[in-house]
């Protein structure tokens, strides 16, 4: 018999190159986010003849105008991330994660670069969307950190050792945890450090156009660094997957019947994280226009806060719920484990309700920081669906699953930014907090979602007892 494929040495040493790749990624993507918000607004500034961007920021037909411009560039990302993501996962089964890797990266090089050059040449800022549209037909962001992952999971889940004359593959139960472990961590520290760098930058007075220039240098060292990691897929395990059936079985997984007594309370779940996921991101690019608005909060500052609020969902994640849940089980050991699982999940939609909440209610500067307290309530809430929506799933529908949760990821990704931008462009005369109000009470209607879902298989069992007596 034909002995497994057996991993190189060079692809096993390859992966603190891939980490640090998926670093540099995260860290170039966190850092342009919220320097595309200011570039948007500095731009609209001088159209409207403003000579000072600090003088600006109380106008609210400025503030208006920015916010659809920048969530029109959002759309033109993730609309074609919604309509490839799917695709380019059955692509990567086929020819391989290293050109899709390669891809993403020299599509995020290009990004960068046509911003430093529609700010270095003065173009018009609706030239912005070429490069927010290729970046989005190869996957966007969603495709990039999937490769890389996909990538540590081929080198996590098999450790060749070479005898004299056959290979054994021997696949270690600590292995995929700790390379994920990796990853993630990896990737948090890049959502911390990159507005924090950002705003380090402008405060010392570098300008917006330099600024680029700094993404873009760092994302063609991230290019050329993904041109040497050697191909993880060999050709002896690839397959050739249908597209059509790549994008179709993921969404159609939501609507078969799951260990929950609601026949779709799988899809339910799903709904819930994307209501919370599209609040998320479209309440960002709102909080820093209402905040630049309303106490004209320096560019520094807002990236320190986005930077704090980083790091503290992920001292969520990875302390509060991982230690929680051990703790709540020993707690109350007769409740059912998907049941303690999701009440975390309703814990860290409060968090981000009470959140959005509290930066809507601020009345200073220093105050809106006070809304930092509940991000380590809300970094539990994506892992904690994540962990629930896997844990109802039979084993061979898990890559269904989380194919599935990168579709409804992009496609929360495309509506959220759009909805809350246009709602802040319409509401910022009468009332600008009032897409911050809206995002805290989507949240906890999210939450409860989930805990009305959760609360029907105890039932059914209480009702069972009771008929059986």
């Amino acid at each position: 018999r034909k002995p497994p494929p057996v991993l190189t040495e060079m692809a096993l040493a390859s992966l603190p190159l891939v980490s640090f790749s998926a670093f540099l990624y995260c860290f170039s993507l966190y850092t342009l986010w919220p320097l595309q918000i200011v570039f948007v607004l500095s731009r609209v500034c001088a159209d409207h003849g403003y000579d000072n961007i600090s003088d600006c920021h109380s106008d609210s037909n400025v503030s208006g105008i920015a916010s659809r411009i920048n969530s029109y560039l959002s759309l033109a990302v993730t609309v074609p991330t919604i309509a490839t993501v799917m695709w380019i996962g059955a692509l990567m089964d086929r020819f391989g994660r290293k050109p899709i890797i390669i891809t993403t990266a020299f599509a995020s090089l290009f990004a960068c670069l046509w911003f430093f050059l529609c700010s270095r040449l003065h173009w018009n800022i609706w030239i912005l969307l070429v490069g927010q549209i290729l970046q989005g037909i190869t996957g966007g962001a969603s495709s990039a950190i999937a490769s890389l992952f996909a990538y540590a999971s081929d080198v996590s889940s098999q450790v060749a050792t070479k005898h004299s004359e056959e290979h054994v593959t021997i696949a270690p139960n600590f292995a995929r945890p700790k390379t994920f472990g990796l990853l993630n961590a990896l990737l948090y520290l890049g959502a911390c450090l990159g507005p924090l760098t950002q705003g380090i930058m402008r405060q010392q007075g570098v300008s917006i156009t330099s600024c680029f220039g700094f993404l873009v240098a760092l994302n063609a060292v991230n290019a050329t660094f993904v041109l040497f990691i050697p191909e993880s897929h060999p050709p002896s395990r690839r397959v050739q997957l249908s597209a059509i059936d790549s994008f179709i079985k993921p969404i159609r997984l939501l609507f078969e019947p799951s260990q929950f007594s609601h026949r779709w309370g799988l899809l339910w779940v799903a709904l819930s994280f994307s209501f919370v996921y599209a609040s998320y991101l479209g309440e960002v690019p709102s909080f820093v226009l209402f905040s630049k608005h309303r106490f004209d909060m320096p560019d520094q500052y807002i990236s320190y806060y986005l930077a704090s609020a980083s790091f503290l969902r992920a001292v969520g994640s990875g302390i509060l719920l991982r230690q929680g849940l051990p703790w709540m089980g020993k707690l109350y050991p007769h409740r059912d484990h998907h049941e303690l699982q999701l009440l975390f999940v309703f814990v860290g939609c409060c968090g981000y309700s009470l959140c959005f909440l509290t930066q809507a209610l601020a009345t200073s500067t220093s105050t809106v920081f006070i809304s930092l307290c509940f991000f380590p309530l809300a970094g539990m809430m994506f892992p904690g669906v994540r962990s629930v929506m896997s844990s109802v799933t039979p084993s061979d529908g898990q890559g269904l699953i989380f194919g599935a949760i990168s579709e409804l990821e992009s496609i929360s990704g495309a509506i959220g930014p759009f909805l809350y931008g246009q709602l802040y462009a319409a509401t910022v005369h009468e009332f600008s907090a009032c897409a911050l109000i809206v995002a805290a009470i989507v949240c906890f209607l999210g939450g409860i979602c989930c805990l009305v879902v959760v609360r029907q298989p105890q039932k059914a069992e209480h009702l069972a007892l009771l008929e059986g007596k």
